[in-house]
């Protein structure tokens, strides 16, 4: 755990991500996450951590390098009964920490003698098979050696520099005690603490760094790039895209040759990341800022970003959400140094941000940077109409799915206003921004024109198609469901399983974007009857959604509706009740009481009470969701239609006969305006109840 109380709320959250392994706690950690008030949120993280420790036994906590003990101590575990049995061990400068109340026991580390020195030097340069030849004498590497604080890490870097590097003991010193204006400040922020070894550890990283640049002076600017850059998690192919192939590949050798990076690791999806100590990071940072001046080098810095975000380009068109998911902390970092991004490359930046956020699902961090690049476009003096409409559209896409669609639509059609106005012909931007206007006048109800729209984004896309864009599958994925809201199933299963092939053709096996067609093609399957091939694929869905998201994301909870549907079809009524309950709680945390998307979990949650026998809770949902969906589409609508059918087959299950007969007339009067398969049903249902309607005064048909 980190060292002061800021960085150590952090290291709680990770703490407490490890401890949540169960649903309970993985929700309830969720919900904690959300609480506005920081302090609030703090004490109640810290009390989760304090709580969830106990299902670990003889726990062990590690407080590292405790500048503050008193700033820190609330995140002590205290009481066994709340905790558990465990342990805490906190590793200091300060020596006056063993008279604190809570230290039962300390253990000082004392200075190394001169015997031992001398011994952990040598054992070091001898440690190989080839031993090391030292060609100094036995008293002039005493003498040396007393020069050097006397701790086992100060005589072990040295040892081991003294070894690859094969300095003289004189080159080494004079270096090590060469302060500079940067490094008096590092040494003033630890005037208060015993030892002085961060000296020593900054002169040696300018030693190594001096090695790096004479190796290759061009090492500077991988160097400086990543400084500005997270110092974990640095994928090695963003600096092959910077620099040559052979010479990043050397860059690399020569950063672990010198200690430099922590060994090279490989992320989950294989994506090969390097990492480094931040001190490190700091050190390059503090020199390269001197070298490249940034306030009259400015392209330079153009270059990283340029660099950056095209990797990211990269990312997107292979469907890599790992590195999407790696870069997201790199952007932050880059970001943070504030004083040398100027406000254009700000709006960028945070506008390549926001299309991560997008891409991964993350939709509220998405809205949040886009907002951002634009404030940061207003403040620039360099106008940008090319990136403003691209933001607009994208702002509109987060916007859609966080369910304010008429907000969506007026964003994205303003959008396309910049495009023309400005006389920007770029046909995949233009037909991104009608593929998603298409999708949002399809969630307003207005069929016709989503299909129109969608079409003449796909023919934007003409001069790719050939290729399978992702965004042709996108286009048509969106076209497929409009096809599928109108029942023209058929038409919808070839449309969107051209969409699938797409998406397999392009992206990985479990790509969010795959999921998204699988679950509408399963629901075109069981409308067609298919159910159990309409299983395969929404179980395949959620298991794509469930590898990628958290538990209560919205977009689990839309998969689960569709899986609860086919449950219901399938007469595994409690199985569809417990999914529909569950992706109603998610809707309901998501969008407002009235939202089209809470009432049509709504709908399918009163037809499995229906199905059980729940007469009365079935009522009430269903009433509800028919409120909602004459609020949102009208009395006239499709959407109404169908709400209709299922209230009406109710209300004649239960003896309201004549709300019953009044329903279904009503549903059937829409679909003679617009033909529906559903109307099938509507007027099997009219057939069945029709000798019951008949021994009562019928209302006006």
């Amino acid at each position: 755990l980190s060292r002061t109380a800021p960085n150590i709320f952090h290291s709680f959250e990770r703490l407490a991500e490890r401890l949540a392994h169960t649903d309970k706690t993985r929700c309830e950690l969720e919900n904690l996450k959300k609480i506005g008030n920081f302090d609030e949120k703090k004490e109640k993280l810290i009390q989760f951590v304090k709580e969830n420790l106990k299902t670990h036994p003889h726990w062990l906590l590690l407080y590292d390098n405790v500048e503050n003990l008193v700033e820190i101590q609330k995140y002590f575990p205290q009481d066994p009964l709340i905790s558990g049995k465990g342990k805490v061990l906190i590793t200091t400068r300060d020596s006056n920490v063993r008279n604190h109340k809570y230290v039962t026991a300390s253990f000082p580390i004392n200075e190394l003698t001169s015997d031992e020195k001398f011994n952990l030097f040598n054992k070091i340069l001898n440690q190989d098979e080839t031993p090391f030849e030292n060609h100094s004498s036995q008293e002039e590497t005493k003498a040396f050696l007393e020069q050097l604080p006397s701790f086992p890490l100060d005589v072990s870097v040295a040892a081991y520099y003294i070894k690859t590097t094969k300095v003289s003991y004189a080159n080494y010193l004079e270096k090590l005690h060469s302060y500079n204006d940067d490094f008096s400040k590092l040494q003033e922020s630890i005037l208060a603490e015993t030892g002085d070894y961060t000296k020593v550890r900054y002169n040696i990283v300018m030693l190594s760094l001096e090695k790096l640049l004479q190796t290759n002076k061009e090492f500077g600017e991988l160097l400086f790039f990543i400084s500005l850059l997270n110092a974990q998690g640095i994928p090695i192919d963003l600096l092959k895209s910077y620099k040559q192939e052979l010479m990043v590949e050397s860059f690399i050798h020569n950063l672990q040759k010198y200690s430099l990076i922590e060994h090279t690791l490989f992320s989950k999806n294989g994506v090969p990341t390097f990492s480094f100590h931040r001190d490190v990071q700091e050190a390059f940072l503090i020199y390269f800022t001197k070298i490249f001046n940034l306030n009259t080098n400015q392209d330079l810095l153009l270059s990283f970003i340029r660099t950056l975000e095209q990797y990211t380009e990269s990312a997107f068109k292979q469907g890599s959400l790992e590195k999407l998911k790696l870069l997201i902390m790199h952007y932050k970092i880059f970001l943070s140094h504030g004083s040398w991004v100027t406000d254009s490359m700000k709006a960028s930046m945070y506008a390549t941000k926001g299309y991560i956020y997008i891409h991964l699902n993350y939709y509220e961090k998405a809205l949040n940077n886009l907002k951002k690049s634009l404030l940061n476009l207003e403040k620039s003096a360099l106008p940008n109409d090319y990136l403003k409409a691209k933001v607009l559209v994208h702002l509109g896409i987060a916007t859609k799915k966080l369910g304010d669609r008429e907000k969506a639509k007026l964003l994205i059609e303003e959008a396309l206003n910049i495009y023309q106005t400005a006389g920007i012909t770029n046909p995949e931007e233009i037909g991104r921004a009608l593929l998603n206007l298409g999708d949002i006048y399809r969630l307003l109800g207005d069929y016709q024109t989503s299909r129109e729209l969608l079409e003449r984004s796909l023919s934007k896309y003409a001069h790719v198609r050939e290729e399978n864009s992702p965004n042709v599958a996108r286009a048509l994925l969106y076209l497929g469901v409009v096809h599928k809201e109108l029942g023209h199933y058929v038409q919808a299963k070839a449309i969107l399983e051209e969409s699938l092939f797409i998406y397999r053709t392009k992206l990985s096996h479990d790509h969010l974007r795959l999921a998204r067609v699988l679950t509408e093609i399963g629901h075109v399957e069981k409308e067609l009857g298919d159910f159990e091939k309409a299983k395969e694929l929404t179980q395949q869905s959620l298991a794509i959604y469930q590898k990628n998201l958290e538990p209560d994301h919205i977009d689990i909870a839309w998969v689960l509706s569709y899986l609860a549907q086919l449950y219901n079809d399938l007469g595994n009524y409690t199985e569809a009740k417990n999914l529909l309950e569950k992706s109603l709680a998610v809707h309901r945390n998501h969008y407002s009481e009235t939202h089209p998307e809470v009432a049509w979990v709504l709908l399918h949650l009163g037809n499995t009470y229906k199905n059980m026998g729940l007469f009365s809770e079935a009522q009430r949902v269903l009433e509800e969701s028919l409120a909602s969906h004459e609020l949102y589409y009208g009395k006239n609508h499709l959407e109404t239609a169908r709400v209709l059918v299922n209230i009406g087959d109710l209300y004649a299950l239960s003896g309201s006969l004549k709300k019953s007969e009044t329903a279904l007339y009503r549903a059937l009067k829409i679909y003679k305006l617009t033909p529906h398969p559903d109307q099938v049903r509507c007027l099997k249902l009219l057939t069945k109840w029709d000798k019951k309607f008949k021994g009562e005064s019928s209302s006006p048909r």
